[in-house]
Protein backbone atom coordinates (compact mmCIF):
# COMPACT_ATOMS: atom_id res chain seq x y z
CA UNK A 1 0.00 0.00 0.00
CA UNK A 2 1.68 3.42 -1.24
CA UNK A 3 1.22 6.57 0.50
CA UNK A 4 -2.25 7.73 -1.52
CA UNK A 5 -3.78 4.61 -1.12
CA UNK A 6 -3.10 4.53 2.79
CA UNK A 7 -4.73 8.32 2.76
CA UNK A 8 -7.85 6.83 0.45
CA UNK A 9 -8.27 4.27 2.72
CA UNK A 10 -8.19 6.71 5.65
CA UNK A 11 -10.29 8.91 4.59
CA UNK A 12 -13.20 6.54 3.80
CA UNK A 13 -15.74 5.70 6.51
CA UNK A 14 -14.79 2.40 6.84
CA UNK A 15 -10.94 3.21 7.01
CA UNK A 16 -11.64 5.73 9.19
CA UNK A 17 -13.56 3.55 11.26
CA UNK A 18 -10.60 0.72 11.63
CA UNK A 19 -8.21 3.71 12.57
CA UNK A 20 -10.20 4.73 15.17
CA UNK A 21 -10.27 1.65 16.31
CA UNK A 22 -6.58 0.77 16.02
CA UNK A 23 -5.87 3.68 17.67
CA UNK A 24 -8.12 3.10 20.90
CA UNK A 25 -7.16 -0.60 21.36
CA UNK A 26 -3.21 0.64 21.14
CA UNK A 27 -4.03 2.97 23.90
CA UNK A 28 -6.10 0.68 26.12
CA UNK A 29 -3.15 -2.18 25.74
CA UNK A 30 -0.48 0.51 26.22
CA UNK A 31 -2.62 1.49 29.67
CA UNK A 32 -3.30 -1.86 30.81
CA UNK A 33 0.50 -2.64 30.43
CA UNK A 34 1.93 0.42 32.17
CA UNK A 35 -0.51 -0.25 35.25
CA UNK A 36 -0.10 -4.12 35.26
CA UNK A 37 3.31 -5.16 34.87
CA UNK A 38 2.58 -8.77 36.31
CA UNK A 39 1.41 -10.24 39.47
CA UNK A 40 2.25 -8.61 42.96
CA UNK A 41 4.62 -10.84 44.99
CA UNK A 42 2.86 -12.63 47.66
CA UNK A 43 3.76 -14.35 50.55
CA UNK A 44 4.68 -17.67 50.87
CA UNK A 45 3.33 -18.55 53.47
CA UNK A 46 -0.06 -16.85 53.54
CA UNK A 47 -0.61 -15.64 49.90
CA UNK A 48 -0.61 -12.23 50.89
CA UNK A 49 0.16 -9.07 49.15
CA UNK A 50 3.70 -8.63 49.90
CA UNK A 51 4.57 -5.06 48.50
CA UNK A 52 2.38 -3.43 50.72
CA UNK A 53 3.57 -4.66 54.11
CA UNK A 54 5.54 -2.71 56.39
CA UNK A 55 6.85 -5.80 57.79
CA UNK A 56 7.69 -7.72 54.52
CA UNK A 57 10.69 -10.28 54.18
CA UNK A 58 12.68 -11.46 51.24
CA UNK A 59 14.79 -14.86 52.06
CA UNK A 60 17.05 -16.47 50.55
CA UNK A 61 18.74 -19.89 50.87
CA UNK A 62 21.88 -20.95 50.03
CA UNK A 63 20.64 -23.63 47.56
CA UNK A 64 19.70 -20.57 45.67
CA UNK A 65 15.78 -20.28 45.61
CA UNK A 66 13.97 -16.93 47.10
CA UNK A 67 11.04 -16.54 48.81
CA UNK A 68 8.83 -13.43 50.26
CA UNK A 69 6.96 -13.25 53.33
CA UNK A 70 4.37 -10.65 54.53
CA UNK A 71 5.72 -10.60 58.37
CA UNK A 72 7.54 -11.90 60.33
CA UNK A 73 5.72 -14.89 61.62
CA UNK A 74 5.32 -15.97 58.71
CA UNK A 75 9.25 -15.90 57.74
CA UNK A 76 9.76 -17.64 60.64
CA UNK A 77 7.64 -20.31 59.36
CA UNK A 78 9.77 -20.65 55.65
CA UNK A 79 12.75 -20.47 57.60
CA UNK A 80 11.70 -23.60 59.56
CA UNK A 81 10.38 -25.79 56.95
CA UNK A 82 13.16 -25.02 54.18
CA UNK A 83 15.02 -28.27 54.13
CA UNK A 84 18.34 -26.04 52.74
CA UNK A 85 19.86 -23.33 54.72
CA UNK A 86 19.08 -19.43 54.98
CA UNK A 87 21.65 -17.91 52.97
CA UNK A 88 20.40 -14.04 53.66
CA UNK A 89 17.11 -12.62 54.98
CA UNK A 90 16.18 -8.70 54.33
CA UNK A 91 13.25 -6.51 55.97
CA UNK A 92 11.46 -4.08 55.10
CA UNK A 93 12.90 -1.07 57.98
CA UNK A 94 10.32 0.74 59.36
CA UNK A 95 12.41 3.89 59.86
CA UNK A 96 14.15 4.41 56.88
CA UNK A 97 11.65 3.02 53.99
CA UNK A 98 14.30 0.32 52.97
CA UNK A 99 15.11 -3.29 52.63
CA UNK A 100 18.40 -3.63 54.95
CA UNK A 101 20.14 -6.99 55.86
CA UNK A 102 17.58 -9.23 59.05
CA UNK A 103 20.81 -9.37 60.91
CA UNK A 104 21.53 -6.04 61.32
CA UNK A 105 18.19 -5.11 62.01
CA UNK A 106 16.41 -4.00 65.51
CA UNK A 107 13.09 -5.50 66.08
CA UNK A 108 10.24 -4.41 68.20
CA UNK A 109 7.78 -7.07 69.43
CA UNK A 110 4.81 -6.68 71.38
CA UNK A 111 4.11 -3.13 70.38
CA UNK A 112 0.19 -1.69 70.16
CA UNK A 113 0.47 -0.83 66.95
CA UNK A 114 0.22 -2.96 63.44
CA UNK A 115 2.50 -2.37 60.54
CA UNK A 116 0.99 -0.50 57.20
CA UNK A 117 -0.14 -3.42 54.96
CA UNK A 118 0.70 -6.16 57.92
CA UNK A 119 -2.05 -7.96 59.49
CA UNK A 120 0.19 -9.01 62.60
CA UNK A 121 1.65 -9.79 64.64
CA UNK A 122 3.44 -6.49 65.28
CA UNK A 123 6.98 -6.72 64.82
CA UNK A 124 8.60 -4.10 63.60
CA UNK A 125 12.26 -3.69 61.91
CA UNK A 126 14.35 -0.60 62.37
CA UNK A 127 18.04 -0.24 60.71
CA UNK A 128 19.43 1.27 64.19
CA UNK A 129 18.96 0.52 68.04
CA UNK A 130 18.20 4.44 68.48
CA UNK A 131 14.86 4.26 66.06
CA UNK A 132 13.77 1.00 67.74
CA UNK A 133 13.87 2.67 71.48
CA UNK A 134 12.53 5.85 70.00
CA UNK A 135 9.59 3.56 68.52
CA UNK A 136 8.87 1.55 71.48
CA UNK A 137 8.48 4.47 73.86
CA UNK A 138 5.34 5.64 71.88
CA UNK A 139 4.18 1.87 70.89
CA UNK A 140 5.71 -0.40 73.94
CA UNK A 141 6.88 -3.89 73.24
CA UNK A 142 11.06 -4.82 73.53
CA UNK A 143 13.62 -4.98 70.91
CA UNK A 144 14.80 -8.19 69.52
CA UNK A 145 17.29 -9.41 67.22
CA UNK A 146 16.31 -11.50 63.97
CA UNK A 147 18.37 -14.86 65.66
CA UNK A 148 15.67 -14.38 68.81
CA UNK A 149 12.52 -13.82 66.50
CA UNK A 150 13.18 -16.89 64.78
CA UNK A 151 13.99 -19.01 68.54
CA UNK A 152 10.11 -18.05 69.56
CA UNK A 153 8.05 -20.57 69.28
CA UNK A 154 4.99 -19.81 66.85
CA UNK A 155 2.25 -19.39 69.30
CA UNK A 156 4.73 -16.92 71.49
CA UNK A 157 5.15 -14.72 68.98
CA UNK A 158 1.71 -14.97 68.36
CA UNK A 159 1.58 -13.87 71.59
CA UNK A 160 4.20 -11.05 71.39
CA UNK A 161 2.50 -9.17 68.84
CA UNK A 162 -1.32 -10.46 69.65
CA UNK A 163 -3.67 -8.44 67.91
CA UNK A 164 -5.68 -6.59 70.62
CA UNK A 165 -9.06 -4.10 70.56
CA UNK A 166 -7.23 -0.62 70.68
CA UNK A 167 -4.35 -0.80 68.37
CA UNK A 168 -2.60 1.56 66.20
CA UNK A 169 -3.11 0.24 62.99
CA UNK A 170 -1.28 1.08 59.82
CA UNK A 171 1.16 3.37 61.57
Amino acid sequence: MNVSTLKKFVQSRRGLAVTATAVFLGLVLAACAARWSGPEPRCHMCGMDTPPSKARFVLEYKSGYAEEACCALCAAKLIRQQPSPLYRADVYAYDTSAMIDANQAFFVVGADAIPEGSMGPSVFAFSTQPAAEQFMQLHGGRIVVFSNILALPAPILLQEGRVRWGLRLGV
